[in-house]
């Protein structure tokens, strides 16, 4: 990774719920903290939090809920899958307005697999090309989305993709979009 990608004192949300994919979260997390983020796991709730468990990985713990921060507080947002996960945020109020601060301030997001999902069913995605795993892509495009072929799309800041076919290109996209916008280009 280059120096350009360095992320020294940006704040990353890691946006997680009940059933959340820990593949994606921790992959994900570690990108960024090889790239000297600072990331921090938030839950609709703070406490223990229960992975999809189907990777072997452990649950995680936060420390803050979404009536604990705001978007004010980040620089940027990550949403891994997990379709449970997925589910509970989709429903969670506070949850909505959390993501919406990002979109409002045109923040960079990083979605994957079912993160994806999320900021269709917010209407974040209209308009937007997207990259998605294949099978969602039915659901991409009847959200309004230019569908993209392949693991990763980058457009104005926002990344979406299937992180577990592309993990290194998706990977290395999130970061140089969350560099661009910390160095004041992707503003």
């Amino acid at each position: 990774m280059t120096t350009d990608n360095h992320l020294s004192g940006m704040r990353v949300a890691i946006l997680i719920a009940n059933g959340f994919d820990t593949m994606d979260a921790t992959l994900l997390r570690e990108a960024l903290i090889m790239a000297e983020a600072d990331t921090e796991l938030i839950a609709p709730a703070a406490g223990e939090i229960p992975s999809d468990a189907t990777h072997g990985f452990v649950d995680a713990y936060t420390t803050r809920g979404v009536n604990d921060v705001s978007a004010n507080d980040f620089a940027a947002l990550v949403v891994p899958g997990g379709p449970a996960a997925i589910e509970v945020l989709s429903t969670d109020a506070a949850t909505a307005v959390f993501i919406q601060g990002f979109l409002k301030d045109e923040k960079p997001i990083a979605a994957v697999n079912g993160g994806v999902l999320l900021l269709r069913r917010l209407g974040a995605l209209n308009g937007r090309s997207v990259a998605a795993h294949p099978t969602l892509r039915k659901r991409v495009v009847e959200g309004g989305s230019a569908w993209v072929e392949g693991p990763v799309s980058v457009d104005a800041g926002l990344v979406t993709g299937h992180a577990k076919e592309g993990l290194v290109e998706f990977n290395n996209a999130m970061v140089a979009a969350f560099a661009a916008h910390h160095a004041g280009v992707g503003r």
